[in-house]
């Protein structure tokens, strides 16, 4: 069982559960889902809102695991590493690591765009809120987000010195520490946060070739943040961070092989070892992968926000800049021989800028914003696959030659070879993919919100994008098996070759929001996304074959309420989507391409509850529905088993979130607070042509929480399990056993069982600012309570 595995959360997030309960009403929840702080019920937009409390209470450590608690929000870490974020909201989404395909679901830190899925999964380190916004952000958000944004924000500099410090611990030698320092450098004007996070454990599957585990786990993180505040109407925020993981790819799994041990000749000719369909992993924590226990990752980002009030309007700048070092391996035969094992080295660096200007006119009836916005990326990723191994003699006879065609004769499997050993990478053949993508792209945009009387609004915006990408590409066989039927020993080069081209488009929204109440608003809004094409990253003969940008068009109606004197939040929206052009991955002739698969039609809706009951028992629940369909499918598509009648990748029916928690007063002992929470997320592919393996069953979780508090809120003692129903499941799943397809593997994910952690906690006053403006002087002080947290085993 999990103990207290969330007690490194944001420093308010306990304090602020429990502070809600005592009070009776629920707390107001501020996003920034526009542009602007505003309170989450005034915001006409279908909108996921987790504040520090609710991070915290949910167990929360990674941005992908707020997809279990947002309805029709999938999200799955893919095949390299395990740092890749693969999101879909609504239906759309990735599932490729690739870096010639953009994500679609963007993902923000403080503002600034994320551009590659690959390192899109990472600890969260003193976060005041995350927001996951549904539907296409093509308006504001802006860059490839045509089925929505998830958008975290850290914590700000306090104005006076405090911070926290954790540390926890569990099992598989799991330890997580965490510093938070707030350290003002010159009173009121030169303000500084500063966090620092180690986290390590060992994985949870067994390789049964050698002993070692995957899904390790070894990060260290440290973000740093100076707010300047030179005048009341200027402030000038400065951060960087780091990250770095030295630990092993994720775990692999096969339910069963079938590669072609019988194929008169197995891709590049080699055969494959007698015993190789025979290792199907026993059990979901045992496997025979043999790839190389890499899972090195190395991010950094540094940016800056100048906000300035100039006195009827406000400049808003970010400027920011980002550098992703990528190198992981992947086992796509999962068996313990080098036969399809991958290795990815990604090199990633962006550049991007974005101007804001917003104010008000005719008597502050009108809210308005207009900006530019500008990013530009290069990338040097390589794809290099194994795919076939011997031992040092190589070949030891000639093959003869078969005719398959006229004038076309094919080599037969030689008939005796060197065997390799396992794990033994030594002698083989390679496919090397070398991409150098380079994207550069601006965009301008605008929104205004106008009332119309004092009960209606009109909510306006328009944005265009512009995108020049150009992207080299090398294709190498390299060979260094002796006497191969087909190469010498050599690195040899198959294909150079370059592409370009510039995609645009104009993206609207309008919509009307009406307040019948104070507490009740409805809307109604028509909003369209836009994600860039591009060029395939796997082409085996020139020239590279390019794939047309996807539109997606959201209708939307929805309705923010709070009943029973704020007791009671209810919040719902209801949706049709139009998706164009849908690009989606392929397997072709033994290679994956990029394609648009044609158009698909998907309706559904969200509807989240949450409610106080009393003083001390707070409910929510979390409803997502999902009707996704094809209404026409490209040629391309059908050659690779794409049909009308097939699901969407990634798109369950239902996902479902229900929480409880109840604080019980214990007067001189203090007070206990008891939280469970249940998720269920429906079946799904994670491919668009349904292959059988392809498929993750449903499942279910549970996750409980007990806390103990001292009386004198000093002490806190917490027991936290996930997944205590210890439930099966898979992450993600690749099946390319049936068809034309000649690598005949499946390659499945498991997610990470029950375990076992604890943790107590102490905690300190202190008062800090809490700005709602440029700078933080003359604004509301507000008291936090901070804690210092020190780890006790109490499994």
């Amino acid at each position: 069982m999990k103990i207290a595995r969330v007690l490194l959360a944001p420093t308010l997030a306990l304090c602020a559960t429990l502070s809600q309960a005592q009070v009776g009403v629920l707390e107001e929840v501020t996003v920034t889902a526009r542009k602007i702080e505003e309170s989450l019920q005034d915001t006409p937009v279908s909108i996921s809102a987790f504040t520090s409390a609710a991070l915290e209470a949910r167990s929360i450590q990674k941005v992908n695991e707020v997809a279990f608690y947002t309805p029709n929000l999938s999200a799955a870490q893919g095949y390299s590493g395990g740092s890749d974020g693969f999101y879909y909201i609504r239906g759309v989404g990735i599932n490729d690591f690739t870096a010639a395909m953009d994500p679609p679901v963007g993902v923000y830190l403080d503002g600034v765009y994320l551009g590659r899925t690959a390192g899109s999964t990472f600890d969260l380190v003193d976060v005041e809120r995350i927001e996951v916004l549904r539907g296409p952000q093509g308006t504001l958000f802006g860059r490839n987000t045509s089925g929505g944004a998830i958008s975290v924000t850290s914590r700000r500099p306090g104005e006076e010195f405090g911070g926290k410090a954790a540390l926890q611990g569990g099992d598989r030698d799991w330890m997580r520490g965490e510093l938070d320092l707030d350290v003002p450098l010159i009173e009121d004007t030169l303000l500084s946060r500063l966090s620092l996070l180690k986290n390590k454990q060992d994985g949870w599957t067994d390789r049964l070739w050698d002993g070692n585990t995957l899904g390790d786990e070894d990060t260290d993180a440290a973000q740093l943040i100076l707010q300047w505040l030179p005048s009341d109407d200027l402030s000038i925020l400065l951060s960087g961070d780091y990250s770095k993981n030295d630990g092993t790819p994720q775990p692999q799994i096969t339910s069963g092989a079938a590669l072609p041990s019988s194929s008169p000749c197995p891709p590049f000719c080699i055969p494959l070892p007698a015993d190789i369909n025979e290792q199907a992993s026993p059990s979901f924590d045992k496997t025979w992968a043999a790839e190389k226990l890499q899972n090195d990752l190395e991010v950094w980002g540094v940016s800056g926000v100048i906000d300035w009030d100039l006195g009827g309007m406000a400049l808003k700048s970010i400027t920011a800049y980002r550098k992703l070092d990528q190198h992981t391996a992947a086992d796509f035969d999962v068996t313990s021989y080098v036969f399809y094992d991958d290795d990815i080295p990604l090199d990633q660096k962006q550049f991007s800028q974005e101007f804001q200007l917003s104010g008000t006119a005719f008597d502050s009836r009108m809210n308005w914003l207009a900006g530019a916005y500008y990013f530009d990326e290069e990338i040097d990723q390589t794809n290099a696959i194994t795919l076939g191994a011997t031992g040092p003699g190589g070949v030891l006879f000639a093959p003869v030659t078969v005719p398959i065609a006229p004038g076309v004769d094919l080599p037969v499997v030689p008939m005796v070879v060197d065997p390799p050993l396992p794990g033994d990478p030594g002698y083989r053949v390679i496919n090397s993919q070398n991409i150098l993508p380079k994207t550069e792209a601006w965009a301008g945009f605008g929104q205004i919100d106008y009332a119309l009387t004092d009960k209606l609004k009109l909510n306006a915006g328009v944005r265009y994008s512009e995108d020049d990408k150009e992207q080299k590409y090398n294709f190498y066989i390299i060979n260094s098996i002796p006497n191969h039927p087909l190469y010498p020993v050599a690195t040899i080069p198959t294909v150079q070759t370059k592409a370009d081209n510039t995609w645009d488009s104009w993206d609207p929204r309008v919509g009307l929001e009406y307040a019948f109440t104070d507490e009740v608003m409805t809307y109604a809004s028509y909003a369209s996304g836009f994600r860039s094409g591009g060029f395939n990253s796997r082409p085996v003969e020139p020239p590279i074959t390019s794939f047309d940008p996807e539109e997606v068009s959201t209708y939307e109606v929805g309705i923010k309420s709070e009943w029973f004197e704020r007791r009671m939040r209810l919040n719902a929206a209801a949706f049709y989507t139009e998706y164009d052009n849908m690009q989606i991955q392929v397997l072709s002739g033994g290679f994956f391409d990029i394609t648009n698969a044609g158009d698909a039609e998907i309706s559904g809706g969200e509807l989240e509850l949450t409610g106080v009951i009393g003083d001390n028992f707070n409910l929510n629940a979390g409803i997502g529905y999902l009707d996704a369909k094809y209404t026409s499918v490209t040629e391309e598509a059908i050659a690779a088993g794409v049909t009308k009648n097939n699901d969407l990748p990634m798109t369950p029916e239902w996902t479902v979130n229900l929480g409880a928690q109840y604080r019980l007063p214990l007067g001189r002992y203090g007070s206990v607070v008891a939280r469970a929470d249940y998720i269920f997320e429906d079946s799904r592919y994670t491919f668009a042509n349904n292959a059988p393996g392809n498929k993750l069953e449903s499942y279910d979780l549970v996750n409980v929480r007990l806390t103990w508090t001292s009386p004198e809120e000093t002490w806190d003692v917490a027991v936290i399990g996930t997944n205590v129903n210890d439930e099966e499941y898979l992450r993600f799943a690749e099946d390319v056993r049936a068809g034309a397809s000649p690598l005949g593997t499946l390659i499945q994910y498991p997610a990470p069982p029950r375990t076992c952690e604890s943790c107590t906690a102490t905690r300190v006053l202190r008062t800090t600012s809490d700005p709602t403006g440029p700078g933080a002087r003359g604004h509301r002080q507000v008291v936090q309570v901070q804690r210092r947290r020190l780890w006790t085993n109490a499994c």
